[in-house]
């Protein structure tokens, strides 16, 4: 419907995340929907007056993606790998991961203003990087997996990068 939005406005606000909701083997995603037939007023007024006593879990994951190294490639030495991840809370920490074996934690808010072109509203700060040394690992294919996880606990595992390691 047109019009001013708000408590008092006569217009309707339509809300659909920019996120993918996913969920972790064992944990169950479940959510109510609430239809009030009547007056757009009374409604409006039932709603905020509940909204505050409502219990809402997070259970929104990050998003995000590994930028570098691209999947394919060859690295040698000390190698950046790197991206950006958002959350609808904040992120906690950014793992990084080869073969299934941590090897570190990220460094976490790293100016990415390039996010924010296809997610509008999204902050600035919001790149990790991470400087693998590839000597500790031997020669040839090897899995890059990136898990991010929010302050609420939710986690989220970027898709895999495969690389091959020649030193």
């Amino acid at each position: 419907m047109p019009g001013t939005t708000g408590p008092m406005g006569l217009g309707t606000v339509y809300y659909r995340p920019l996120v993918y909701y996913s969920v972790l083997p064992g944990h169950v995603l479940t959510g109510d929907y609430v239809l009030i037939p009547g007056d757009y007023r009374t409604a409006r007024r039932l709603i905020y007056s509940g909204r505050d006593s409502m219990a809402s879990a997070d259970v929104v994951t990050p998003l995000g993606y590994v930028d570098v190294p691209r999947a394919g490639v060859t690295v040698r030495g000390t190698t950046l790998v790197g991206g950006w991840a958002i959350d609808n809370a904040s992120v906690g920490r950014v793992d990084v991961y080869v073969d299934s074996t941590k090897v570190g934690q990220a460094q976490y808010g790293v100016p990415r203003p390039d996010v924010q072109h296809s997610y509008v509203g999204a902050p600035t700060n919001v790149g990790y990087r991470f400087l693998w040394d590839t000597r500790l690992v031997g020669n040839g294919e090897h899995t890059i997996q990136v898990r991010v996880t929010d302050i609420n606990g939710n986690v989220a595992l970027f898709k895999r990068v495969m690389v091959t390691v020649s030193n």
